[in-house]
Formats: structure tokens, sequence, C-alpha cells
């Protein structure tokens, strides 16, 4: 296929899509901007025409990658039903088993995700960053909802956002890396609902 087949930014989407199923395969390291082009049947020069360099290309990559994330983070959240408190706990914790489960159907494409081609300077306002994305709203309405029906604290909901964030991501780290038995999810999801729920006793 040759350049002059994409049109109006037809080639940049294409080059994201064809860089994501070849990430997918064969992790970020053996991927580059060149190989894609190649791959899509179109000269080095118009690929740099959008993206200058491979960094570039992962970092476009990363936003399809968390579009996908989002939509899986979604579903899971929309599978179950109900508005009372035990509800609302089962859709965190679903929540949190779709996040490991991504990172361990996806492992090239997590690492993409969540790798230094993606990172986002974070301070300490975890609620702002995780509301510019929709996996990241997602998390906010739950611990919203748990709040609302009194499940959680108002001292526990603040720090909300980062104690599931970094328990979920750590584990589903640890079990991709082979440190940690996938049979230990369940422990973990229910550690995090104990601790929402312990009230700001331990603060």
């Amino acid at each position: 296929m040759s350049k002059e087949t994409y049109h109006h930014g037809d080639l940049a989407a294409a080059l994201v899509g064809t860089a994501l199923e070849e990430i997918r395969q064969v992790g970020v390291e053996k991927v580059s901007l060149r190989g894609v082009a190649a791959t899509l049947g179109v000269s080095p020069s118009a690929a740099y025409h959008y993206f200058p360099d491979k960094d570039a290309l992962l970092s476009a990559t990363g936003n399809a990658v968390f579009e996908l994330f989002g939509q899986r983070m979604q579903k899971a959240f929309d599978g179950v039903v109900g508005n009372d408190r035990v509800a609302a706990q089962a859709r965190l914790s679903a929540l949190g088993l779709a996040y490991i489960q991504f990172a361990q159907q996806e492992p090239h494409l997590f690492r993409l995700a969540f790798g230094a081609h993606c990172a986002i300077p974070v301070g300490d306002d975890f609620r702002e960053l995780t509301q510019d994305s929709l996996a990241g709203s997602l998390l906010v309405r739950a611990l919203d909802d748990l709040e609302r029906l009194g499940a959680i604290s108002p001292v526990a909901r603040q720090r909300g956002e980062v104690l599931c964030w970094s328990a979920v991501h750590g584990m589903a780290t640890l079990i991709l890396e082979g440190h940690i038995s996938e049979m230990a999810i369940p422990a973990l999801l229910d550690a995090i609902q104990f601790a929402l729920a312990m009230d700001g006793k331990a603060a």
C-alpha cells in the first residue's frame, strides 16, 4: 500500500494501529518507526511527517492503549448492577480485577501504558489525575458511591484513589513479573475493601 492511499490523517491512525498490534505481539523494544512504516508499505519520510521519532509514536500508541484499557474498565463497572452498598463494593472490586486481568492478558500493552513513554508527572492530587481518564473517572465514581452509601468515611475517601491504584497496580506488576500467584487476587481485593472500611481509625 502506498502513502498516496492515506488521506486526511489516516496514515497517523494507521501507524498507531499497526504499532499497537506489533507491540501487543513482541513488546516495545522490538518495534521501530521505520519497521511500522514498512509494515504499512509507506516510506519512512511519510511516517516521520506525523511522528518525528519512535518516542512520539509510542506516546500516541500509549494513548490508544489507555482507550482500550478504559473500555475494559467500563465493561467491568457496568457489569455490576444495583445501587446498594453490596453492589458498590462489588463494583470497586470488579474494577480492580479488570485492571489486573488487563495486565495479564495484554502484558506488552500494559507495560507501554504504564511505562516511561507514557509517564505523567503526579503530585499529591490523585483525584484530579484520575479524572483525566475514563478508567480514573470510574474509580472516582466507585469510591464516591461507597462514601455516599456509608461504606467508607470521608477520611478514607480522601485516600481512596492512591490506595486503590497503588495496591492494584502493584499486584498487577508483581503477578506479571512472576513474583506473586494470581491466586492472591481475591485476598488483595478483600484487603482494599477492609482498608477503606477502617473509617480512618488508624489515622
